[in-house]
């Protein structure tokens, strides 16, 4: 009797066991397709180039701008801001006004990986929660015009992608220097 007792709890031991060990990242009960459906409640559904915070700007200690510093945002299902891994490309474009498509002749593109931990560190922004993007561009060799296209195109790890753009409006930017440049010089 107390031999068919030990004999029951072994039985019962090792189903325990094997059932624990089926229930491992391999047998988890979810398919792929049913995994990544999972993880995209979670990842970016969408990104927005934030317009009014996309400027030209100075990327060290004088006025005068040294590119654009592009501010994008991440969003998952719920429109909450998220973090993004993988590449984001950016595509600077003459302006064409009244168009379709307001693209017009392709200035400059710069590729940015967002693939490791130093990445995240360098363009994410954890008080905005956001990511800021210093392009450098010489301002003073870009086409005439007023008004400019940013593109920016992200690519996450399973090649799918997502884009914005903003226009970027350059028209006050001369006077804005100028008056900077005047008050550095009273100073």
């Amino acid at each position: 009797m107390r031999a068919a007792k030990i004999v029951q709890k072994v039985i019962l031991l090792a189903s325990i066991v094997l059932s624990v060990g089926c229930a491992g990242p391999q047998g988890s009960g979810y398919t792929v397709e049913e995994r990544r459906q999972l993880l995209s409640s979670i990842m970016a559904d969408k990104i927005e180039l934030v317009g009014p915070l996309t400027q030209p700007a100075s990327f060290d200690d004088d006025v005068i701008p040294d590119g654009l510093e592009a501010v994008l945002v991440a969003r998952d299902k719920q429109g909450e801001p998220t973090k993004i891994s993988g590449r984001i490309v950016f595509e600077l474009y003459a302006h064409r006004p009244a168009a379709a498509d307001p693209r017009g002749a392709q200035i400059q593109t710069w590729e940015l990986p967002l693939a490791s931990d130093k990445d995240q560190e360098t363009y994410w922004n954890h008080t905005t929660l956001m990511y800021e993007f210093k392009l450098q561009v010489d301002l003073a060799v870009m086409p005439k015009g007023r008004k400019f296209v940013l593109l920016a195109r992200y690519s996450d790890p399973w090649n799918e992608h997502m884009e914005d753009q903003a226009i970027i409006d350059l028209s006050g930017l001369a006077s804005e220097i100028r008056d900077q440049v005047r008050g550095a010089r009273a100073e």
